[in-house]
């Protein structure tokens, strides 16, 4: 009796120690998570901060391009033109302009104009700069100024010279208010955290914004740095605006500034040395991850008094089952870390692969266990042939030892018959000798992410204006063909006298023509031949699985005849087109040789009057065909 009293004291002993060092441990993993979670949440906020910046710069970079290219293409339209740009039609059209578009209005100066502006402002280096530049043909976007004109406000303006008959006769402008600099329509919640500003790279701010707009005169010039300076310990936050000034796309965290958590953000905006910076004020971040913490504590004392408790009512049942738990809460452990949607288990020693019942909804099982499932011929069945060799892998050797689950993406079979893309993810359970016993897995439909990526490459390798492969997708794609073998013609196709139509009718209509000329194409030639957009008004086509020069000849003909049918707006544009063939592999074994003597044929062609084609090395039976050929 006394030994087993002594042997009870002894397990209580052994078991308080337990729970003593289990608590120990939970402590120390609370300090490890805190620093975990709070790094976690730091990166988080540092990149939304970084997205939300770079999304304003974005904004504001297409507003000017947008801007420049409208006010470009206005002044091409007068550079090409003998109309005077003082004739009346000039403002109407330009009223009809600004009215289309709701950001900006458009303006015209003579030069004459604006030297007469500058002279009443008096001397000022920006200004002299501003007109020397335009007097130079380059675009010009001005600093930012203030107007009381314009109700107080900053602004800052858009400047394209106008040039007729060689000289700059004026300028075109677009002025703009200087809030659109730190403005995003894009909406984030850290919006309302943080704090935009514009400065150079010394620091000085940029007026911009509901704070730079008194009602009362011009503030006085300010510097970020300056006026930052002594916020906090060590001066953090000017020294951080110091360090970053004139870097690009950072993101740092500043700390405790009196009392706030800071980050700060700066993007390089690419304009006359602007610098958008945000300040964000992370108090709210803290607070999340001081919550998750509190909670997690709460949670574990709960679970470590629970464990006590049941620990001494069960205390000897654990000991003798001690080695079937442990594998069983391995396992429970990997399970928790998935979402409740279809599981599945392999046991590596009995050769039994078993399925949640909600696998019914995914896959075409007829039962939920399948055995044998590395030897049947059932689990083959699931699985896409290319794939097999993958899970097979993962079956019979999984000798990578890891405590994270890993990932791999298969094709199964789906209840309607075709395969579905679907994401698995496993992880491997072993005995104490590190033998696998069991494998645990997820499993995901991820076929609309498929699909997605797919489109996502799809409209990566398409040319936006003729619906063709763009030039690299072409490219690549012949090349690949021909390396594989594949033989076939080669077509170089340019439109003839495309540059009148530009100009005549105006580079919208070219673009219009493009597209049917893409339509066309597709037309002529069948879905198996790629054809894409080599630049301009070039194309380029690749006629495969054929060696028929009368073949060609007759595909290029079609070609010719369905060119001349296009029309814009009811109205024909005779379009014609001189075209360049060679042949693969006789005229080369790889793209680049055999695109140059295709680009020869069609100069030939262009040479010997236009509207035909022109074949290298055709033989005289391409003479009868009732087509055009040099």
């Amino acid at each position: 009796m006394r030994s087993d009293n002594k042997s009870n004291k002894k397990s209580v002993i052994l078991f308080a120690a337990g729970i003593m060092l289990f608590s120990i441990t939970t402590c120390l993993a609370f300090v490890g998570f805190r620093l975990r979670l709070n790094h976690v949440f730091d990166s988080l906020v540092e990149e939304n901060l970084m997205a939300y910046t770079e999304s304003q710069n974005r904004e504001m970079q297409a507003v000017i391009e947008d801007i420049t290219g409208t006010l470009e293409a206005i002044a091409a339209i007068f550079e090409t033109s003998d109309a005077s740009v003082d004739s009346g039609w000039l403002m109407e059209y330009l009223e009809a302009i600004s009215e289309n578009k709701e950001r900006y209005d458009v303006e015209y100066q003579s030069m004459e104009d604006l030297r007469v502006s500058m002279k009443e402002v008096g001397e000022n280096e920006s200004y002299r700069e501003t007109y020397n530049r335009l007097m130079n043909r380059e675009n010009v976007i001005s600093d930012v100024r203030f107007s009381r004109r314009r109700g107080g406000r900053y602004y800052f303006s858009v400047a394209v010279p106008v040039i007729q008959h060689g000289e700059v006769v004026g300028v075109l402008r677009s002025v703009l208010d200087g809030e659109l600099l730190v403005q995003s329509v894009i909406t984030n919640s850290l919006h309302d955290h943080a704090v935009s500003c514009l400065v150079k790279e010394n620091g000085d701010l940029i007026p911009v914004g509901e704070q730079f707009n008194p009602e009362d005169g011009e503030p006085a010039p300010r510097n970020l740095i300056e006026e930052t300076r002594g916020i906090g310990r060590n001066d953090e936050l000017s020294l951080a605006i110091a360090r970053m000034a004139g870097h690009n796309g950072e993101t740092e965290k500043l700390g405790l500034i009196d009392g706030h958590m800071v980050f700060i953000s700066v993007t390089d905006l690419g304009y006359n040395g602007w610098h958008i910076v945000n300040l964000l004020n992370a108090d709210n971040v803290s607070e999340y991850s001081g919550r998750i913490l509190q909670d997690m504590v709460a949670i574990s004392l709960l679970l470590i008094l629970l464990i006590a408790v049941l620990g001494v009512i069960l205390f000897t049942v654990l000991m003798r089952q001690e080695r079937r738990l442990r594998l069983q809460e391995s396992g429970y452990a990997i399970l928790a870390k998935f979402s409740d949607t279809v599981l599945c288990s392999y046991n590596y020693r009995t050769d039994t692969l078993s399925f949640t019942p909600n696998a019914v909804e995914l896959l075409p099982l007829k039962e939920l266990t399948i055995h044998p499932a590395n030897q049947g011929t059932q689990a083959d069945r699931l699985i896409h042939p290319d794939d097999r060799p993958a899970v097979k892998r993962i079956f019979e050797y999984p000798d990578i030892e890891t405590e994270e689950p890993m990932e791999q993406e298969v094709r199964l079979l789906g209840l309607d018959g075709e395969y579905i893309w679907c994401g698995l993810r496993y992880q491997v359970v072993r005995d104490d000798k590190g033998m696998p016993v069991q494998l645990l897995a997820k499993l995901m439909d991820v076929s609309e992410r498929k699909i997605k990526e797919q489109e996502l490459l799809e409209k990566s390798t398409v040319d936006a204006t003729t619906g063709l492969l763009n030039k690299y997708a072409a490219e690549t794609g012949i090349e690949t063909r021909i390396a594989a073998g594949v033989h076939g013609f080669l077509f170089m196709i340019d439109i003839d006298n495309f540059k009148l139509v530009n100009d005549r009718l105006g580079h919208m209509t070219g673009d219009r023509l493009l597209a049917q000329v893409g339509t066309v194409i597709r037309r002529v030639f069948r879905q198996t031949d790629l054809a894409g957009r080599a630049g301009g008004d070039e194309f380029v086509v690749f006629m495969a699985d054929t060696d028929s020069v009368p073949a060609a000849a007759e595909k290029a003909g079609r070609l010719l005849e369905h060119l001349r049918d296009i029309s814009i707006g009811g109205e024909a544009l005779k379009i014609t087109a001189s075209i360049g063939i060679a042949a693969i592999p006789a005229h080369g074994g790889n793209y680049q040789e055999v695109y140059r003597l295709a680009d020869q044929a069609m100069y030939q062609a262009k040479q010997n009057g236009k509207n035909r084609f022109f074949i290298i090395g055709s033989d005289d039976s391409v003479d009868n065909l009732p087509f055009h050929r040099v």
